[in-house]
């Protein structure tokens, strides 16, 4: 009995077990479809690995984000008086930056947490306000 293994263009890998006439005329069907010699095969494309740390980013972290979009509301005094999330969530639509209230309510927790703004409740009741530190 004789052996034959090849590997199809299209990945599929056959053995052929037979005698060497059956092998030899299984391998003259296949000769055109086989895959191509070691010599004449494209090498694969690698895929490029990153040197940097997970979680970094090509952009600078100023420049993108609700958190940061909010700093810049921050730098302008916006929050010189009391302002809900309704309020802020207006100011950035007018500067282009389009968010639902609910993804703004984290970054100004973060925002509070971090000193860079104070949350008030007024009289206990309603919603958050926040203001300038």
């Amino acid at each position: 009995m004789t052996k034959a293994h090849l590997e199809l263009p299209n990945g599929t890998k056959v053995e052929i077990d037979g005698t060497a006439e059956d092998v030899a005329k299984l391998l003259a069907t296949f000769a055109g479809s086989a895959a191509p010699s070691a010599a004449s095969k494209k090498p694969r494309r690698r895929r490029a690995v990153s040197t940097k740390p997970v979680g970094s980013s090509p952009r600078k972290s100023s420049q993108t984000g609700p958190r940061n979009h909010i700093r810049e509301l921050i730098t302008e005094d916006y929050f010189k008086t009391k302002r809900n999330l309704g309020d802020v969530q207006k100011r950035l639509e007018e500067k282009g930056h389009i968010y639902a209230q609910e993804s703004l309510s984290g970054p100004m927790l973060r925002l509070t947490q971090a000193g860079e703004l104070r949350r008030l409740k007024d009289g206990g009741r309603g919603p958050w306000q926040y203001v300038n530190r």
